[in-house]
């Protein structure tokens, strides 16, 4: 399926839930609040955890509008709220993380599903399209400034994308485990770079046209032409940011 039709269909189950979600005692672990009796899911189960929920209770279970607070050894873990069928958070709701993490879209069986937002404790955020927990495609703004636009694969960027900096400088192209790969970079004086990255560096085989138009075709190495393979002008490099 390609990507663009997963993310429609991704879009519109998180926006409906018309299922309840269902209660199987021997497949799932649940905890009880000892306050209210009333139950959740518990997907990883811990030693010396608790929980605090508030909210609509039916038959034991937490089932409508609610707050459901985690804890180990009496300390705060993580929130959810929002609306809960069968012990399981599963609707548009927020997550809040003891780092000071909070997320705010659509959740489905307790997990990031669809179309939300991630703000981080130390500001940057991620808004995109989740899947049962995993960001498909987005928007990552980095606290320093730098933007990335594109897909992801293990919470990294991975696929195509493209990246800009604060002083203007701009990527296009491949990526994968968080780094470039192939691509154009664009370079704030007006020259660009077409090929292969390795480690976030040129490497590999490149192409640098300058702004009078006139193109060198190199090997590249950690960065630096190392072979030169042909162009209409001398191989020449400045700094660049």
């Amino acid at each position: 399926m390609k990507l663009n039709t997963l993310i429609a269909s991704i879009i519109l189950s998180s926006t409906t839930f018309a299922t309840v979600v269902p209660i199987d005692k021997k497949k799932y672990v649940y905890i009880v609040d000892q306050t209210t009796k009333c139950k959740v899911r518990n997907f990883n189960p811990l030693p010396n955890e608790t929980i605090k929920y508030e909210g609509q209770c039916k038959n034991g279970y937490a089932n409508g509008s609610g707050s459901l607070f985690w804890y180990q050894n009496g300390k705060f873990k993580q929130s959810a709220k929002g609306v809960f069928s069968n012990g399981v958070q599963h609707g548009s709701g927020t997550q809040k993380w003891s780092n000071g993490n909070h997320y705010t879209g659509f959740v489905a069986f307790g997990k990031l599903h669809g179309s939300g937002k991630l703000v981080y404790s130390d500001g940057s955020t991620l808004t995109g399209v989740w899947n049962n927990g995993e960001i498909l495609q987005g928007t990552h703004t980095q606290q320093n400034g730098i933007i990335y636009t594109g897909q992801f694969r293990w919470d990294e960027y991975a696929g195509t994308g493209t990246m800009t900096w604060p002083s203007g400088q701009k990527y296009e192209g491949s990526f994968w485990r968080g780094r470039r790969t192939k691509g154009t970079l664009h370079y704030i004086n007006g020259e660009k770079y077409l090929g292969d990255f390795k480690r976030g560096l040129r490497d590999g085989l490149g192409k640098i046209i300058y702004t009078d138009g006139k193109y060198v075709e190199c090997v590249f190495q950690k960065d630096k032409c190392s072979i030169f393979t042909g162009g209409t002008t001398y191989y020449r490099d400045s700094k660049r940011k």
